[in-house]
């Protein structure tokens, strides 16, 4: 099946962040002024298009296309959950507009309950972004701002445990080099 050349597509940058790595740098920083800078070993930048080198996330895209960012814990949010506080543009180039979170409703496959064997039921599940559309090609500087939440060790709860930050650099091309373009491989 072929996608249709004209409709837009959404790239996905998701920030892994290694959790106790963070905390063991500076825990509760109240304010996005004080937000400790994460360094690439306490961080893994995927995106679904594209390539990841360096804190340069670049991929090919299309004026309209949209740019979704979204973070996480190394352990799914499932001990500490890290999300995405902020998304903003560095400097003064215009290649991503309206940058703003959204959420949206989708349905999804989780494990059945109470079920005897393994089968999956579809929910509608809420999912965060922060997203923006593509305005035209270059590079542009991106800061993500996450939010750290520590599980407290008496109560299990999360508790807020500080803000962290990292810059990307975002390169829009028209097309990818052939090294970068994701490979169809027969199965």
């Amino acid at each position: 099946m072929y996608a249709d050349p004209s409709a837009s597509s959404t790239i996905y940058i998701r920030a892994v962040v290694d959790a106790a790595g963070a905390l063991q740098l500076r825990p509760d920083a109240p304010s996005e002024d004080a937000a400790h800078s994460l360094s690439p070993d306490q961080l893994i930048v995927t995106t679904t298009a594209g390539a990841v080198e360096q804190g340069t996330v670049t991929f090919a895209a299309r004026p309209g296309d949209l740019v979704r960012f979204y973070a996480t814990s190394g352990s799914n949010n499932f001990e500490d959950a890290v999300l995405l506080a902020k998304v903003s543009a560095l400097g003064d180039a215009d290649i991503v507009d309206g940058l703003a979170d959204v959420e949206l409703s989708q349905a999804t496959i989780v494990p059945a309950p109470q079920s005897a064997e393994r089968t999956q039921a579809p929910v509608e599940q809420n999912f965060w972004f922060w997203q923006g559309a593509i305005a035209g090609q270059g590079s542009q500087r991106c800061r993500l701002l996450m939010s750290l939440y520590a599980r407290d060790e008496n109560t299990g709860q999360p508790r807020f445990a500080g803000l962290f930050r990292c810059d990307l650099q975002l390169t829009v091309q028209p097309s990818l080099p052939p090294e970068a373009e994701p490979q169809e491989q027969a199965s």
